[in-house]
C-alpha cells in the first residue's frame, strides 16, 4: 500500500509540474518571444524585447493549478496587456498554450510554447501559412508554397518583407519573368488574395501603391478557404482581416466538422463547397483544441 501511495504521489507531482509554466521556457505571442523565469513563491517573470524596448509582466500562482493572476513586472517593464486579469496554462494535443482572459473570462490573447529563438521567423511563417495555396490568376494557375511560387510553369522564390522583426503584408518577387515581378501588398479577400503593386518612397519612408493589382482566386475545392485556421494558433495575424472575413473564417472552422448553419448567407456559401458535409446534428460537431482557441480569438477580434 505504501508503494502504491508513493507512486500516486509521484504521479501527482509530475502532473502539477506539467501544469506550471517551466522556468527557462519560451513563449510566442504572435509577434515576440517571451522568456519565463521562476521567482520566489512560484511566481513567473515573463520578459521580451520589442524594437529595443523591454516588455514584461508577472504571473502570480492562484489556487487552481496552472492558473495565474497577471500583474506588472517588478522591474517596471512595459506591459502589453490592458484588460487581462488572469492567465491559464492549457495543454492538449501536443500544444502548450498560455491563455489570457479578462474579468469576464473571455479569451483575449494566447502564447504558444516554442523552442524557437527567432520571432521574425515565426512571424514570417504565420504569414506564409495564410498565403500558401493554389490560385487562378487571369486564367493561369498560380501555386504559392513556402517562399516559392509557380506560375506558367516557372518556379521562383519570393521574399516576405519585415520591419523591426515583424512580417509585413508585403512580398517581393525579383526577375522571375512573370506577372508577379515586383513588390506587392497582400490583401486577404473572400475568394483569395488581392496583390497591390507598391514602390518604396525613400523620402516618406513608406510604401505607395502604383495602381496595378492582381486578383488570385483560390482554386482548391477539396480544401477551401481558411484551412490554416484549423492547423495553427491564430495569436498574431487576425488584424489582417476585416470583420466580414473574420466571421467567415470562424464559421469555416465549424463547417469543416459539419456544423449546420441558420444564416442564409453561410448556408449558401458553405453549401457550395464540395468539402462541406453537414452533420446529422450540431451536437456531433467536435472541434480540436486549437480550433476551439481560434474560434474564441476570432470572436474577440470581431468585437474590436
Amino acid at each position: 500500500m505504501k508503494k502504491i501511495a508513493l507512486v500516486l504521489m509521484l504521479l501527482c507531482a509530475v502532473t502539477i509540474r506539467a501544469q506550471q509554466v517551466p522556468s527557462g521556457s519560451k513563449w510566442y505571442n504572435g509577434s515576440v518571444i517571451y522568456d519565463a523565469t521562476t521567482l520566489a513563491g512560484g511566481k513567473i517573470e515573463m520578459n521580451a524585447m520589442a524594437e529595443g524596448e523591454e516588455l514584461g509582466f508577472l504571473l502570480v500562482p492562484m489556487a487552481e493549478k496552472g492558473t495565474y493572476r497577471v500583474t506588472e513586472s517588478p522591474k517596471g517593464y512595459l506591459m502589453e496587456f490592458n484588460e487581462v486579469t488572469t492567465a491559464r496554462l492549457r495543454q492538449k494535443d501536443g500544444w502548450d498554450v498560455l491563455c489570457f482572459y479578462d474579468a469576464n473570462k473571455q479569451l483575449l490573447s494566447a502564447m504558444q510554447k516554442t523552442s524557437q529563438d527567432d520571432a521574425q521567423k515565426m512571424n514570417v511563417a504565420q504569414l506564409l501559412q495564410q498565403v500558401m495555396g493554389q490560385y487562378s490568376m487571369n486564367g493561369q494557375e498560380v501555386t504559392i508554397n513556402w517562399e516559392v511560387f509557380t506560375v506558367g510553369g516557372v518556379t521562383k522564390p519570393f521574399k516576405v518583407e519585415t520591419f523591426n522583426g515583424l512580417a509585413l503584408n508585403v512580398i517581393t518577387v525579383k526577375d522571375s519573368g512573370t506577372a508577379l515581378d515586383g513588390t506587392w501588398e497582400v490583401e486577404f479577400t473572400k475568394p483569395g488574395l488581392k496583390l497591390h503593386q507598391i514602390n518604396y518612397s525613400e523620402g516618406a519612408f513608406m510604401w505607395d501603391r502604383t495602381g496595378k493589382s492582381l486578383n488570385l482566386i483560390e482554386s482548391v475545392p477539396s480544401v477551401g478557404r481558411f484551412f490554416f485556421a484549423s492547423t495553427t494558433l491564430l495569436n498574431g495575424p487576425l488584424g489582417r482581416y476585416d470583420k466580414s472575413l473574420l466571421r467567415l473564417m470562424r464559421n469555416a472552422i465549424m463547417a469543416r466538422h459539419g456544423y449546420t448553419f441558420q444564416s442564409a448567407d453561410l448556408k449558401q456559401y458553405f453549401g457550395a463547397e464540395p468539402w462541406y458535409h453537414p452533420a446529422a446534428s450540431n451536437s456531433e460537431v467536435k472541434l480540436s483544441f486549437i480550433e476551439e482557441l481560434n474560434v474564441e480569438l476570432i470572436k474577440h477580434q470581431e468585437a474590436q
